[in-house]
């Protein structure tokens, strides 16, 4: 019974959090396909707790680590789409309280119910991996730095 609490209790703090940088998982996180040797879509998604800026962000850091991965440079934004799915939860609570007095039967209800809305962005980019800069070119390096001091992240 412990063991089943402690993991609850993990899954709740897991699960109440903004998603991080990672491989996509159950909680989110990026993915990438590559189309040619300078070309790639990558994608992030964020679970309920992920600001849009945190997902653009992510997006970004992961074209940039895309990019010094392979030898490039420099990363140009060649198409950009966000996408928000929305969801609901409800929870209803009820119950019913009844007392008999001889033939007669009283009684009460309650009824309680919360809606609950979750949003979940997933930002997708078509990228070209650029060696020397060009016009609306980021520099790979540069964003690396910004984006991971911006969170407190480990280089």
């Amino acid at each position: 019974m412990k063991r089943i609490i402690v993991l609850a209790t993990f899954l709740i703090l897991v699960v109440s959090c903004a998603t991080t940088y990672q491989p996509k998982g159950l909680f989110g996180g990026f993915s990438e396909t590559q189309l040619d040797t300078d070309l790639f879509t990558v994608s992030f998604r964020g679970n309920g707790y992920t600001s849009n800026e945190r997902a653009s962000d992510f997006a970004l850091l992961r074209c940039a680590d895309l990019t010094q991965t392979n030898g490039f440079i420099y990363f140009k934004i060649i198409d950009s789409q966000s996408n928000i799915k929305t969801t609901y939860s409800v929870t209803t609570d009820s119950s019913f309280n009844a007392n008999s007095y001889g033939n007669s039967l009283y009684g009460n209800s309650t009824s309680r119910s919360n809606v609950e809305k979750v949003e979940r962005i997933t930002i997708n980019m078509t990228i070209r991996l650029l060696k020397d800069k060009a016009d609306g070119a980021y520099n790979a390096s540069f964003i690396i730095k910004s984006i991971r001091a911006k969170y407190k992240m480990d280089n």
